[in-house]
């Protein structure tokens, strides 16, 4: 527009004058989108010339114009990836309130301010909740049902064979199919808005508010239990406190300096975890030793930024995350404690640290008072969520099963797994024949398949049967294994085909789980049985407590399509349907209390700004569970073991709630030598229910 060029320059004047004849031009031709930026125009103006309640009537203008067209935007994903597009209008206006505040601090603009990062936060997963307690499904068109049941299919075979396409000259194949995903993808959408406008229980369904302040204080939080709230802008970016005493507002630092400092940690953090070619042991011992000693330092740095301003509110109370941008990637349990005033100094050990480091010995383990030590910390999408999420589970019986686990899964043909299986069916088939068919006679029964030959073993069998070694090196050695076999499978694969490594020690942390549990009552489907037929039976909706314990996919550019890995061949060595993905996880039922994603990466997927993060999830969620575990990074297999057994016993045998069930177990990591480093912890967190 031309009244960006003229507000650029600057010239206000000219500036508002050319707004507001596009937005009179607007209006006439019905273009609410583009009126919508000439209204965020023309208030920018006026705000920088201090008309701070002229500035606030376009703003607000402008939002209700977006609202319009983003509630015409289609099914789910196209309304909160429209908004996305719009989060320009609800930065600019949180920040209007929040300068109105500085003016007139009695009057409740901070209030007004929390609200609207409330709404913007909220409304898509609250309408999608909503949506989820209604079966659309029922009376509709059979054709439009199997429609979708086919596109599911396709976008499922097509999404599985884009992730294992690997070697020389596949560039091209791998570009035809995201186009295909692509395609399919809105073909799916418009179907699934298509099944709801069809439905006879779409119309009664009746679309959720998000919470207000007072609402939130009566109806969410409790007087042991802090909500911190951040909005992060390009401007000024704002931490709101709430309590069921009352608000406090601070100001944070802008967008790009709490991302910087973000990436640095997250960067450090995952050292271990992170693969460079041609790296040999001791230059990788160095270099983890490093990014330990620097680690202390940058974590406290961005402590100071996003939590020093409220230190003396925190106490010792549950703290209830809504969190913004890229501090959705940070596990608040490994922050340190911060100081109100002041910046953090090193201390003698922490220079020790740094020392030692330089010198290339192995980092001291760190002395930082984490926030985990002195606060039960759950993530939530925003804090409507909560309240829906209890309207979900209320007054449902509780689940008559208690833990269901599925580890261990079989990925490749070449596992020795299959060749036991199909060894076992053989001798059992050979037994109930005929004596002239037994061996000797050379006698062959018509299609029968002929035994399958053991394979070599690849890198990942090799992790699996390696003799067990002992202290942090021998688990940093099991990762690195894999880490290098998948980097290898990036540029040279077997037969075009990716190979994902087995972790053997899901197998145990399954066995230890079961061990905690109640036998009779539970399910521990591993090896094959670790399935996909498994993961979707309704028979899984039996049990209180489900434990995946496998590989996570991650596609942030198709977060439904991102997956948990189960196993991809069958008894016989045949490939078969293994990826658990959001869209299958969407059309579950399931009575559980808890979901635990003992995977890698199972709490990221495609940040849309104003909206948070959508991935698995959001699925488990629209499913039925008040409450997920999952992970931020590539966790450590054997690291994971001990830290599952430990949540576990707290929450089985102790009988601890969830939050504090991990919070304990993620101590005890913390204080051992073996695992005090933040990556083996740190990586899980609980998003949803706290009671």
């Amino acid at each position: 527009m031309i009244g960006d060029v003229y507000a650029s320059i600057p010239q206000p004047d000219k500036a508002a004058d050319s707004y507001n004849q596009a937005i009179k031009l607007l209006e006439q031709v019905g273009d609410s989108n583009h009126e919508a930026q000439a209204l965020l125009g023309i208030a920018r103006v006026e705000r920088d010339q201090n008309q701070l309640s002229a500035a606030r009537k376009h703003a607000e203008q402008g939002i209700s114009l977006v609202e319009q067209v983003r509630s015409h935007a289609g099914a789910e994903q196209d309304r909160a990836s429209y908004f996305a597009t719009q989060q320009s209008m609800g930065e600019f206006y949180i920040d209007l309130l929040m300068r109105m505040h500085k003016e007139e601090p009695h009057a409740g603009h901070d209030v007004e301010a929390f609200n609207a990062a409330e709404r913007q936060r909220a409304r898509s997963l609250l309408e999608m909740l909503a949506e989820a307690r209604v079966d659309f499904r029922r009376g509709v068109d059979p054709r439009l049902l199997a429609r979708e049941h086919e596109l599911s299919g396709l976008l499922n075979s097509k999404a599985q064979r884009l992730l294992t396409l690997r070697g020389a000259g596949t560039e091209e194949k791998a570009a035809a199919l995201k186009k295909e995903i692509s395609d399919l993808e809105d073909q799916h959408r418009q179907l699934e808005l298509e099944i709801r406008k069809s439905s006879p229980e779409y119309a009664a369904v009746t679309q959720p508010q998000p919470l207000t302040f007072k609402e939130i204080q009566q109806q969410v939080l409790d007087p042991d239990t802090l909500l911190l709230e951040y909005s992060l802008g390009g401007e000024q970016s704002y931490l709101w406190v709430v309590s069921t005493a009352g608000l406090k507002t601070y100001e944070l630092p802008k967008r790009n300096e709490i991302e910087k400092q973000v990436r640095e940690v997250a960067e450090l953090l995952t050292a271990r975890g992170t693969y460079v070619r041609g790296e040999l042991p001791d230059q990788k011992q160095a270099r983890n030793a490093k990014a330990d000693a620097q680690l202390p330092q940058a974590a406290a740095k961005l402590s100071q930024m996003v939590l020093a301003p409220a230190a003396t509110d925190l106490g010792h109370k549950r703290l209830v995350l809504i969190t913004d941008g890229s501090l959705q990637h940070v596990p608040f349990a490994m922050l340190p404690v911060p100081q109100h005033t002041g910046a953090q100094s090193l201390s003698d050990a922490d220079q020790n640290q740094v020392a030692s480091a330089q010198a290339g010995a192995p980092a001291l383990p760190q002395p930082a008072h984490y926030l985990v030590e002195d606060h039960e910390i759950v993530s939530l999408p925003s804090a409507s969520t909560i309240a829906e999420l209890r309207k979900e589970v209320a007054g449902r019986k509780p689940a008559p099963g208690l833990v269901a686990v599925l580890a261990d899964p079989v990925f490749e043909p070449s596992d020795p797994r299959v060749h036991i299986a199909y060894a076992e069916a053989g001798k059992a088939a050979k037994a109930s024949e005929p004596q002239s068919a037994q061996p000797g006679n050379k006698q062959t029964e018509a299609g029968k398949a002929e035994p399958v030959p053991v394979a070599k073993k690849t890198a990942a069998a090799d992790t699996q049967s390696a003799p067990a070694q002992t202290g942090v090196e021998a688990a940093q050695s099991d990762e690195t294994r894999i880490l290098e076999h998948l980097a290898a499978a990036d540029s040279a694969s077997t037969n075009g085909q990716l190979q994902i490594p087995r972790l053997p020690f899901t197998r145990q942390e399954a066995d230890r789980i079961m061990k905690l549990a109640s036998a009779k009552n539970s399910l521990e489907a591993l090896d094959f049985r670790a399935s996909l037929a498994t993961a979707t039976s309704p028979d899984l909706g039996r049990y209180r407590y489900l434990h995946f314990a496998t590989h996570g996919y991650l596609d942030s550019e198709h977060p439904e399509l991102s997956a948990i890995v189960l196993s991809l061949v069958d008894r016989n060595g045949q490939a078969e349907a293994g990826f658990l993905r959001a869209n299958d996880i969407y059309n579950l039922k399931l009575r559980a209390d808890l979901v635990v994603l003992s995977a890698c990466e199972t709490g990221l997927g495609k940040e849309i700004r104003g909206e948070g993060i959508v991935g698995l999830t959001r699925g488990f969620m629209y499913a039925g569970v008040p409450r997920v575990i999952v992970s931020l990074w590539s966790v450590n297999d054997r690291a994971t073991e001990e830290l599952m057994a430990a949540f576990y016993q707290k929450l089985l045998k102790d009988k601890l709630p969830p939050a504090e069930a991990l919070r304990q177990a993620q101590i005890a990591m913390r204080r051992s030598r073996q695992w005090s480093s933040p990556y083996y912890w740190a990586a899980f967190v609980q998003q949803g229910e706290w009671r």
